[in-house]
């Protein structure tokens, strides 16, 4: 016999309607939303926390920041002073050389 076909016993009562025995319990009339942790409410005082403000928020509209003055944006580099010289170096050289074909056409 293939064991699709196999027929299990079921207990007793499996189809027997059952009551249910969750009671339900709400507070309707309760005025505490958040009920402090048991440290705090053994000290009979909840501390009064300010609400955190972050730089940014998604729900306040864009704000565009920019110089007023107009002037170019300055980044600030994080190479060694013989690292700046060797840069000028290359940038001398690169502008008094002439270009390669493979280098005019990219």
């Amino acid at each position: 016999m293939p064991l699709s076909r196999v027929r299990v016993a079921r207990r007793a009562g499996a189809n027997a309607p059952r009551e249910a025995s969750v009671s339900d319990h709400r507070h309707n009339a309760a005025t505490r939303k958040h009920i402090p942790p048991a440290k705090i409410a053994a000290e009979e005082t909840v501390p009064v926390i300010p609400k955190a403000h972050y730089a940014y928020n998604p729900h306040l509209p864009p704000v565009l920041r920019f110089d007023a003055g107009g002037g170019a944006d300055e980044i600030p580099t994080r190479l060694s002073a013989a690292a700046q010289a060797r840069a000028g170096e290359l940038i001398a050289q690169a502008e008094h050389r002439t270009r390669t074909p493979a280098e005019a056409d990219g």
